[in-house]
């Protein structure tokens, strides 16, 4: 499952029983987020009721569910595995409740056009910073593990003076506080994978053992 509003994109990753039917191994549908809400209200009453759902998709004008029908939209989604970065350059860890308190503190004093918050990443601690006009300053600071790539593993025989004197990046506050929200509620003790891209393109957060099942690419704002 791909979702995407052209400044972020998450995708999910799980395996599934199929009947055997022809083509029952390949499906493309695009469903309306106002179908994906009920379908979710719908899943979750099921699940609490028996403690599992089935779910028939039978795929033509409209999409219809065993528990209900949705009318397809029509056209191509995005070619969203060009948008996955092919390789990161650095690797920061972070715990969960840390980093969401920090953000939350620091983002109330954002602007409220782009709502925009800086990073400065060192070897064991990340500086949230952010400015207005209107409302101030405000700062953080938050431990963690920051290092660079070489190949496959870190980056440790050498000093990376980019990592030494702080490298900086910066974030639409609302977008990472929503990853929290919805992906990392309730898991205060969890640590947070995040990997960046050399030139500050893209990065993509997951937690801590489940990077090949959900991961959320988000883009970061322009100096």
């Amino acid at each position: 499952m791909v979702a995407t509003d052209g400044h972020r994109l998450c995708y999910f990753r799980m395996g599934v029983a199929t009947n055997g039917a022809e083509g029952a191994n390949s499906i493309q549908c695009l469903i309306p987020i106002k179908a994906v809400r009920e379908l979710l209200k719908i899943l979750a009453d099921e699940i609490r009721a028996g403690g599992k759902a089935e779910v028939k998709i039978r795929k033509g004008s409209e999409l219809e569910f065993e528990i209900g029908t949705a009318r397809e939209i029509t056209g191509a989604f995005p070619n969203w595995e060009m948008v996955l970065p092919k390789s990161f350059d650095y690797f920061a860890e972070l715990n969960v409740k840390e980093f969401r308190d920090a953000l939350t503190r620091v983002g109330v004093m954002a602007d409220d056009s782009h709502r925009r918050v800086e990073f400065v990443f060192h070897y064991d601690k990340v500086l949230l910073k952010t400015e207005s006009p209107e409302s101030g300053s405000s700062a953080e600071e938050v431990s963690c593990t920051f290092q660079k790539f070489s190949g496959s593993e870190f980056q440790n025989e050498t000093v990376d003076h980019s990592i030494e004197d702080g490298w900086k990046i910066a974030f639409n506050a609302k977008y990472l506080n929503d990853f929290f929200t919805n992906q990392a509620a309730r898991r205060d003790e969890q640590k947070v994978i995040w990997k960046f891209t050399s030139d500050s393109s893209q990065t993509e957060i997951s937690l801590e053992g489940e990077e090949k099942l959900f991961s959320y690419i988000l883009v970061p704002l322009k100096s």
